[in-house]
């Protein structure tokens, strides 16, 4: 765990007789030291499986703000506010001791970004985060900062299959030209319901100034 940074949590393990190997796949959810990671990214050879998970926290990466704007707000009323107007419902809730009070908007972001990013929480309210499970606190200063790393195995031979689930897209915000939006907003995928959760994301697609000609409208 880094100090309002990453945190995340790789591993290796055997190819076993039992195997127990084979629950080590996208989206399921190990818990170390009491905390949740879920799977991101896994690679396999012929001998082990190499885990790549974040903290549950990162569970919002794929959730969607489309216009947020607390104001006038301290700490915890503002990320309070972020966590209540994602695109979808989740369980996370947030606390804090920061008693200033600041004004920022998030615009199509993701909750990760503005919690963390530039002209994010962190930054605009000074105060560094705990994430403990589903509870995300933004204090003036955290009690202890344990300094876990965990390494994992390198020059790895013989590897078979890579998987990762940061590719993926369950529901897409097409943006065109000077933000033009979709009337309905989102494009849902037929598969949304196969995963955990939806993955959000949103694709600019600038149709740039080219006239449509009828060779490219399919007239003949």
């Amino acid at each position: 765990e880094e100090l309002n940074g990453k945190y995340i949590l790789e591993l290796e393990h055997p190819i076993d007789k039992k195997d127990k190997w084979k629950n080590l796949v996208e989206e399921n959810i190990i818990k170390a030291d009491g905390q949740l990671f879920r799977i991101y990214s896994t690679e396999k050879d012929l001998n082990y499986v190499y885990v790549f998970a974040r903290h549950i926290f990162y569970d919002l990466l794929h959730n969607f703000l489309e216009d947020v704007r607390p104001t006038e707000m301290n700490g915890a009323a503002a990320l309070n506010w972020i966590l209540s107007n994602t695109q979808y419902p989740h369980r996370f809730r947030g606390t804090s001791d920061i008693e200033t009070i600041n004004t920022q908007y998030y615009i199509r972001k993701n909750p990760v970004e503005a919690i963390l990013g530039e002209d994010s929480l962190v930054t605009r309210w000074n105060g560094e985060l705990e994430r403990d499970n589903f509870t995300i606190k933004l204090l003036n200063q955290r009690g202890q900062d344990k300094g876990v790393q965990i390494s994992y195995g390198k020059n790895l031979l013989g590897l078979e299959v890579k998987r990762d689930m940061d590719t993926v897209i369950t529901r897409l915000m097409p943006i065109g030209r000077d933000g033009l939006l979709l009337p309905e907003k989102y494009i849902d995928s037929d598969l949304i319901d196969n995963y955990a959760y939806p993955y959000i994301k949103k694709v600019n697609f600038d149709i740039g100034e080219e006239e449509p000609t009828e060779e490219s409208e399919g007239v003949t």
